[in-house]
């Protein structure tokens, strides 16, 4: 007679137990991405793994207040420019991008300075390049024709008639010969129109399609653990320089967000004005 009381008893726990179990609590922002989550994945031994050579990242955009801006610029030195190889510097600065390399172990320090200046996640990304394929990151959208300004390699400036379209970061990673579990991964802005790809070539108006800022194009080596920050070098939002196009909104992408009332002030409030915009590529798995 005990028995199945007993058995009875059990199940009403083990129900109890299950029930228990609901929708996790959201991570606060800033708990999303620590150290581990940057160290390189463990490689699946799954017969036919190898047959598709990829490489994984995960793309987080962080947005900040337009006029405190300023702030991310104690950023920058903290990273590395060495392994970045520029297509041209001097335009890749005259257009006011800012780029820098880091590794897992540098990811905290990094996390407390952006949110010292004020910015927030906004948004996260999945990406997985085949080797050699491209893929292009949406930033921005140009909602009319209108010229966009830009330094070119010959020290010039020159305008480029975009829009409507989108603007995007063109990447793509292959392999480097001769190195295992290492990527040279590639970076290029353009600008996309919905006509491209679905009007013939021969057309005068797909010249106008697309459009790539080579003179800012970069690369550099990765591997799993690394990660590469790609942002705007000076903050007007007056569209003078070509990072000003890519890295600002007229509000937050997603929804406001908290930020300080002031410098020196312990009270927050939601914030829907202009904000700029940073990348963060982190390179998660290489397949090849």
């Amino acid at each position: 007679m005990m028995r199945p009381l007993h058995i009875l008893f059990l199940g009403c726990v083990c129900l109890a137990a299950g029930g228990c179990v609901g929708h996790e609590k959201d991570d606060p922002i800033w708990e999303g991405l620590k150290i581990g989550d940057l160290a390189p994945a463990n490689r699946a031994n799954k017969a036919g793994s190898q047959l598709l050579k990829t490489a994984s990242f995960t793309i987080l955009f962080f947005e900040a207040p337009l006029d405190k801006s300023s702030a991310l610029d104690v950023v920058w030195p903290g990273l590395y420019t060495e392994p970045i190889r520029f297509n041209d510097f001097s335009s890749f600065k005259a257009n006011q991008f800012s780029a820098g390399f880091g590794q897992g172990q540098m990811w905290d320090k990094v996390a407390k300075l952006l949110y010292a200046a004020g910015a927030a996640r906004a948004e996260k990304i999945s990406l997985i390049l085949p080797e050699g394929q491209v893929n292009d990151v949406r930033l921005a959208r140009l909602l009319r024709q209108q010229k966009v300004f830009y330094g070119s390699s010959d020290a010039s400036v020159k305008g480029a008639v975009a829009g409507p379209g989108q603007l995007a970061l063109r990447v793509k990673a292959e392999q480097v010969p001769g190195l295992r579990g290492i990527c040279s991964f590639a970076v290029q802005p353009v600008f996309i129109s919905p006509l491209a790809g679905s009007i013939p070539q021969s057309s005068r108006h797909a010249k106008a399609a697309e459009f790539e800022f080579s003179s800012v194009r970069f690369n550099l080596k990765m591997a799993p653990g690394d990660f590469l920050l790609l942002g705007p070098a000076e903050h007007t939002g007056q569209g003078v320089g070509l990072a000003d196009y890519f890295f600002t909104r007229e509000t937050p992408s997603r929804r406001p967000f908290l930020v300080r009332s002031s410098d020196d002030s312990d009270a927050w409030r939601l914030y829907s004005g202009p904000v700029v915009r940073i990348c963060l590529f982190i390179c998660t798995t290489i397949n090849y």
